[in-house]
């Protein structure tokens, strides 16, 4: 569980981990509870792990001995469900972003050689990293400075920023520890 990495989990393996009792885990794998339910599973949003599958594609049939799932992302805002149960609320496919790594769970019967298409998503899964983009620390203190500068520009031209030499400077400092508290 190291920063930066893509770490997959699958079928009981959150349960092993500690996800039902340690915070860490959680916030780590994304979601609070292991269960296990079979059944169609369904795609439910659109992401790069998944490729080019649309919502509402059926990629798994566990059929009734059940695939291991997971539930309740609530206080989880990184995570992302992908697909689930169709006859069941669970967890089937989920990726979540913590401390600069991510997290995919993929349940037991999405495996490597099965077909084609699970093959895809285990190798999107792998690259995960690489496919979900994210904005660092410094590209969001970026993003704040030119948008104070492009304003200030705007507003000093139009008269209404007083014509100081210290309005600028002052302006961009603000900006600087604003992002900075963040």
């Amino acid at each position: 569980m190291r920063a930066g990495k893509t770490v997959i989990t699958v079928h009981s393996a959150p349960s092993a981990l500690g996800i039902a009792s340690n915070p860490t885990v959680q916030a780590w794998i994304g979601a609070n509870v292991k269960g296990t339910e079979g059944g169609p599973v369904v795609t439910v949003d659109r992401d790069p792990i998944l490729g080019d599958i649309p919502v509402g594609t059926q990629i798994l049939n566990c059929g009734a001995s059940g695939c291991g799932s997971l539930n309740d992302t609530s206080g989880h805002p990184q995570a992302k469900v992908l697909a689930r149960f169709v006859f069941h609320p669970e967890i089937a496919i989920m990726r979540n972003i913590w401390e600069g790594g991510v997290s995919v769970y993929l349940t037991w019967g999405i495996h490597p050689g099965h077909d084609t298409l699970h093959d895809q998503i285990w190798l999107n899964a792998v690259q995960a990293r690489q496919l979900i983009p994210t904005v660092s620390g410094w590209g969001l203190l970026a993003l704040g400075l030119g948008v104070t500068v492009a304003g200030a520009v705007v507003i000093r031209r139009r008269g209404s920023l007083a014509r100081s030499r210290f309005a600028f400077p002052a302006l961009l400092v603000a900006t600087v520890f604003a992002a900075c508290a963040t």
